[in-house]
């Protein structure tokens, strides 16, 4: 029943944009309870027309990708050279919620709909506007996409090998990161209108919201360590290789991880090398150890691999396509991939599960084109609701008054919990005194030197803005400390492996008999039931699980990982499947507990195309490197090289190119050849699909003696979406990025004055800096937390210290 799901209803949204990214806000809103209506032209949304596999759309309910992100909507016909029809709009936004708003959109150009003059017209509306640099950005006039976008994200240049350009992420999946950035928007946003009535302006930057998902914290780290990363593009080691009968992903981020590797590959030798245990350092030696890995997998089959590593806890994962995720027992045994209702076609469900009470919407029909619109206007011709708050309350920040525990460790835990502390909610991070949280181990102090642990730029990251307690949960005074912090939260959230919690004493049940209300949200890398359960997992596992990494990478060449992606990704969704549950609490008094697994946020992006269009047509879509399924041109080149001021850091420049309509490619002919601008095979999408080589040569012999800048001067110059391929230590240093602000400087005992990055879209109802306090030290709000908020004497403590069981300090382990 709609009533009972998170929103209920309650929320109408009307996207005024369409494609991917908007379709995606609009899909995520909608699967909590929203009402959507699609503002189209009359030509339809774009995804209407779009066909992945090239295979024909339904000529009534349009594309699969459409029809995955649009059920359960309605769709209106606007005719953007309509004075009425602008105003029909204008009537409908004053019973709205929410409007989703783009220069992309021909109807979003009409001064009528300047997010401006409609937050000043309709004060109780929340306008989220998505544009590639902001609103006020000084190049806001600039051509660019999101594959340009992407470029300039630092993504690009940090994944594969030298022997091949820098590739994006595939499928699409920058879009979709636009997409879920722009929905939690909305959702921090909702949390104020319920109590005040009032909505709010979001200006998103697109470039924002990849380079936080994207970068892995680049400039961060750059500024901390004085020097990049990775001074150049190596592929990691394991990490993608050949089987018997398809692709494993092997993944290794801790000490203790690669010597459990060495005893998968029977290399003892590999682990007597102290030196190997560097993830950079045995990307360097790659030559010398990748040949052994290639074999060794290719002469067993990817089930024995994963079962094998399974059980040593080594992260590993079978790579999906199409074909494999629409079977893999796991997901539909779990109903991850699942028949929609709406469509009739396996689809990925939605990538998270509510345990208690809430449901997530069914999907209803896809809309026809404007079937809607006379509906709709009737309802406009009843009268807006009434603009009055839901609650009485003062304004603040969206979060002020929530209570969190934070039980995670590394990226993709931390981050869920970063979001909701960016807007005054009460984050408390809780570790251990003897194994804290293995982010910290990411040092740049030799761990032989005092607090190494407060030296890792990652854990400042994700940690600014909250609490932190250390904690020994091990022992039976730990696990009270836990329950009494349980008692006085709102929200507990954790992403041990799923059997972690029930061991120590606190599985839902358990915490839910003391605080009923309490939300709990748990994030395991696969889901606490099913048969991949007790898979260790990392982001490049639960990408190759999902169906990211098959979809990205060469054609000729193994799948790539996404790096970190689906860490912050799978962040990302449990952060809105979290707000989505306080929304269900608010209205109803109810705790509950969510399951958002890892995996589920690749399969709801890079992995949804794929299943609908095995399903549909029987494609199995492939990579296609830097190139587009429905678009062309669109590549990175190589330019003329820059000398550089860091040292180890090679000559290696590329710039982007994307056309994505017809009269882009014009422009572009224009100045490559006279010969291909008259080519009529050329003036569709679908015959420059064809000649994807022909254009790709011409391209790299007009760009090659070229200066980068000059070539991406020239192109913006012609309305070309153009960008240099950034190194990911400069991506902090892009103009629109610092004109934002957008990595603010943070002050830290060891790492002062390093730029961390904040929430990509600026709100105009909160200011001041997104970082108010730093991340905290091990332990530091021991006292604070235990004392004043649970009640524990300063005898107590003092006795709870001696013991062991909190601390500010931690030994050196081995193995880490």
């Amino acid at each position: 029943m709609i009533e009972n799901t998170p929103l209920g209803e309650e929320m109408l949204v009307i996207d005024m944009v369409g494609g991917i990214a908007a379709g995606y806000c609009a899909k995520v809103l909608s699967d909590g309870g929203a009402r959507v209506i699609k503002i189209e032209p009359p030509e339809g949304d774009p995804l209407r027309h779009r066909s992945a596999s090239g295979a024909p759309v339904d000529p009534e309910l349009g594309g699969l990708l459409f029809g995955y992100m649009a059920a359960s909507a309605q769709s209106v016909v606007i005719d953007s050279q309509s004075d009425q029809d602008v105003q029909s709009l204008l009537d409908l936004v004053a019973s709205a919620d929410v409007i989703i708003w783009s220069r992309d959109a021909h109807i979003c150009r009409r001064d009528e709909l300047d997010p401006a003059r409609l937050r000043a017209a309709y004060p109780h509306v929340t306008v989220l506007t998505m544009t590639p640099f902001g609103l006020a950005s000084s190049w806001a006039a600039k051509p660019a996409n999101h594959f340009t976008l992407e470029a300039m994200s630092g993504g690009a240049w940090a994944r594969g090998g030298q022997e091949f350009p820098p590739v994006m992420c595939g499928g699409d999946l920058r879009s979709y990161t636009v997409g879920a950035l722009a929905a939690l928007a909305v959702l921090l946003s909702w949390h104020r209108t319920v109590i005040t009535g009032q909505g709010d302006l979001i200006d998103l930057a697109e470039l924002d919201a990849m380079q936080l998902v994207f970068s892995f914290y680049s400039t961060t780290f750059s500024d901390a360590a004085g020097r990049p990363w990775r001074p150049k593009r190596q592929r990691n080691l394991p990490d993608i290789h050949r089987t018997k009968d398809g692709y494993v992903s092997i993944w290794v981020t801790t000490g203790q991880q690669w010597l459990d590797c060495c005893v998968l590959f029977d290399r003892q030798d590999w682990a007597d090398d102290p030196s190997l245990g560097s993830m950079d350092v045995r990307g360097q030696r790659s030559s010398e150890m990748r040949g052994y890995i290639d074999e060794w997998c290719s002469s067993r089959t990817t089930a024995e691999i994963v079962d094998f590593a399974t059980a040593l806890r080594v992260p590993a994962a079978e790579v999906g396509n199409g074909a494999t995720l629409s079977q893999a027992d796991h997901l539909r045994e779990r109903n991850m991939v699942y028949m929609s209702p709406a469509t009739g076609r396996l689809q990925p469900d939605v990538p998270y599960v509510f345990h208690d009470g809430a449901v997530r919407r069914k999907p209803t029909a896809v809309p026809r084109l404007g079937e809607h619109t006379e509906t709709v206007a009737a309802m406009v011709a009843s009268g807006p609701e009434s603009d009055v708050p839901r609650e009485e309350g003062a304004a603040g920040r969206p979060m002020e008054g929530v209570r969190i525990a934070d039980l995670t460790a590394f990226m993709a835990g931390p981050i869920v919990t970063q979001f909701p502390a960016f807007f005054g909610a009460d984050v408390i991070h809780v570790e251990s005194p003897g194994r804290p949280d293995g982010f910290r181990a990411a040092a740049l102090r030799p761990l032989s030197q005092d607090k190494w642990w407060e030296s890792s730029p990652f854990f400042l990251a994700v940690n600014t803005n909250k609490r932190d307690v250390a904690v020994d949960l091990s022992t039976d005074e730990g696990k009270e400390v836990m329950r009494r912090l349980a008692a006085e939260c709102d929200v507990l959230v954790e992403n041990y492996s799923p059997r972690v919690m029930g061991q120590l004493g606190f599985s839902y049940e358990e915490l839910s008999a003391i605080n009923p209300g309490l939300i709990m949200v748990r994030a395991p890398g696969f889901g606490l039931t099913g048969p991949w359960r007790d898979r260790p997992a990392y982001a490049p596992t639960v990408d190759a699980g999902g169906g990211g990494a098959w979809v990205t990478g060469f054609p000729e060449a193994n799948p790539d990982v996404n790096n970190a992606t689906f860490d912050a990704l799978g962040g990302v969704h449990a952060a809105i499947a979290m707000l989505l549950a306080l929304e269900y609490r608010r209205r109803t008094g109810k705790g509950m507990l969510v399951e958002c697994p890892q995996v589920c946020a690749a399969l709801v992006t890079s992995g949804a195309e794929q299943i609908l269009e095995y399903d549909a047509n029987g494609v199995t879509l492939e990579r296609v490197g830097n190139r587009s399924w429905v678009h062309a041109p669109q590549g990175i080149y190589q330019v003329s090289d820059v000398e550089r001021d860091e040292e180890n850091v090679p000559n290696d420049d590329w710039v982007a190119i994307s056309i994505d309509s017809d009269e882009r490619w014009e422009a572009l002919a224009s100045l490559l050849s006279p010969n291909l601008a008259a080519d009529a095979s050329l003036s569709t999408a679908s015959g420059r699909l064809d000649a994807q080589d022909r254009l790709d040569a011409a391209i790299s012999t007009w760009l090659r003696d070229q200066d980068g800048e000059d070539a991406v001067a020239t192109l913006q110059g012609r309305g070309i979406p153009a960008s240099r391929v950034v190194l990911p230590q400069d991506v902090g240093d892009l103009q629109p990025v610092a004109e934002r602000g957008f990595w603010e400087p943070v002050r830290h005992e060891t790492l002062d004055g390093v730029r961390v990055p904040g929430f990509p879209a600026r709100f105009a109802s909160e200011v001041g800096p997104w970082h108010r306090t730093t991340a905290p030290s091990l332990g530091a709000d021991n006292a604070d937390v235990l004392g004043a908020l649970l009640g524990y004497s300063r005898e107590n403590l003092i006795e709870l210290e001696k013991k062991g069981v909190i601390g500010e300090e931690t030994a050196v382990m081995s193995g880490w």
